[in-house]
């Protein structure tokens, strides 16, 4: 068997050392968002966790009529100046590859758009500022509803889990006990939700009342049958949220 030369050796760690970078550049490409899904929605987004409101530089390219790379200029001009301090996004054109973008909130969007100018630029400054009020006032209300949903979500998993004692008492040999608390909780969120994991700070405000309201629901059936068997119960529970009633 012929021997590699030190040349070979040495070019073959090259090689698997190199390997990992490749495929942790190519991982990081598949996460980017594309711009077709940076361009698509409200033209001010609210985060999943309701804690920030912005707009992104393709959209307001796009609404004025400018290329984004002039936004970017304008961003970078500003950035150089002292006035701005914020750091890019990047996203996948419809070449694969990465260009840069800048989320932008409600003050660093106004900073952004001064240098707009005309009447064109009067309606997008109005639009864009009414939009970020709008959502401003959305994440206000998603935050009081919030809040609310946790006393009333604290009551619910006190309720259902004696619930789940009961049945473990009643009923030792059966399983129905040990997933009595997740079933029940699954089910409030899939009829109020449609989705049976969904979590709640990634739940819309109407999402959130609609669970409240279930838990409150839940609670009062639970308790109004305190003394009847605990089969019997979580069935009816079970079936009430089934129902969607």
């Amino acid at each position: 068997m012929k021997k590699r030369t030190n040349r070979q050796k040495n070019q073959l760690v090259d090689n698997s050392r190199e390997l990992p970078t490749k495929v942790k550049k190519s991982g990081l490409k598949k996460s980017l968002p594309t711009k077709a899904e940076l361009l698509s929605g409200d033209i001010v987004t609210i985060d999943s966790k309701h804690k920030s409101i912005t707009a992104n530089t393709l959209k307001i390219a796009d609404y004025f009529g400018k290329r984004p790379s002039n936004v970017n200029q304008l961003i970078n001009a500003l950035i150089k100046k002292g006035r701005l301090i914020i750091k890019p996004s990047y996203y996948l054109n419809e070449q694969n590859k990465e260009q840069k973008y800048y989320e932008l909130d409600r003050q660093q969007f106004a900073q952004v758009v001064l240098g707009f100018t005309g009447d064109a630029a009067e309606q997008f400054r109005y639009d864009y500022t009414m939009e970020f009020e709008r959502k401003d006032a959305e994440c206000i209300e998603w935050r009081k509803g919030r809040l609310l949903s946790i006393d009333a979500t604290k009551s619910n998993n006190d309720a259902v889990f004696n619930l789940r004692k009961k049945l473990v008492q009643q009923y030792p040999s059966r399983k129905t006990g040990s997933f009595a608390f997740n079933n029940i909780r699954g089910a409030i969120c899939k009829a109020a939700t449609g989705d049976y994991r969904l979590k709640r700070d990634d739940m819309t405000c109407n999402q959130l009342k609609a669970v409240t309201a279930l838990e409150m629901e839940v609670n009062a059936l639970i308790d109004n049958h305190d003394n009847d068997d605990s089969m019997t119960v979580y069935m009816d529970v079970i079936a009430f949220l089934r129902l969607g009633v």
